[in-house]
């Protein structure tokens, strides 16, 4: 990839969509059909399995996992020689086919402005919501709330970042459609002012 925000031992699906600028470390993948938002930073050794989705400005840490594969549990096996022919490609052993039906790879949707912690593993099919944080080493195996910080294994809530007013301005303004360039004189350690500011700015007639 010719970007210098781009870590040249990353790995990047050619079908996946990323929307620049973005920053990718060392060693990073990023699958087939992921999306990555602008403004996201995906750190070094993080991998952003198939169908994932990432929104914009959102940081995700060193050796995270993004839409880790299911395997059946109440099966008579968990290997996935029951449901799929990757395993088993290019072995002496072709006679064995896919048998069975297994959602095992589903889309997984991370909102903006979301922080995922070092070490956290984030199930597919999982979607989580704007603003949301994920402890570090977090297993998230179920959806998480907007702006919910999450943490253990498995990943409960901890609590809100802010209250439910709050919260709703900040859904209803979707600051993260700007960009850093329009948001300058926002006062970012103010929350309540910054709202305001930015309701100002989207009045504005060129917004």
């Amino acid at each position: 990839m010719n970007n210098k925000f781009i870590a040249q031992s990353a790995q990047i699906s050619k079908s996946a969509i990323i929307h620049h600028p973005v920053t990718i470390g060392k060693m990073a993948e990023v699958h087939d059909r992921c999306i990555l938002g602008s403004y996201s930073l995906v750190n070094n050794y993080s991998v952003l399995y198939s169908d994932v989705e990432v929104g914009r400005y959102c940081s995700i840490a060193r050796f995270v996992e993004v839409g880790v594969a299911a395997h059946p549990h109440d099966w008579l096996s968990t290997s996935n020689i029951q449901y799929s022919n990757t395993l088993m490609r290019g072995h002496p052993d072709t006679t064995f086919r896919r048998k069975v039906a297994f959602e095992y790879d589903r889309e997984t949707k991370i909102g903006n402005d979301v922080w995922i912690g070092a070490k956290s593993i984030i199930k597919s099919g999982v979607k989580i919501g704007h603003g949301a944080i994920i402890g570090g080493g977090a297993f998230v195996h179920r959806d998480v709330p907007d702006y919910a910080i999450v943490v253990g294994q498995p990943a409960r809530i901890l609590r809100f970042r802010f209250d439910d007013a709050t919260i709703a301005d900040l859904l209803e303004l979707c600051w993260w459609d700007f960009a850093p360039k329009d948001l300058t004189m926002v006062d970012f350690k103010n929350v309540k002012r910054a709202i305001e500011q930015i309701k100002e700015l989207k009045a504005l007639p060129n917004m």
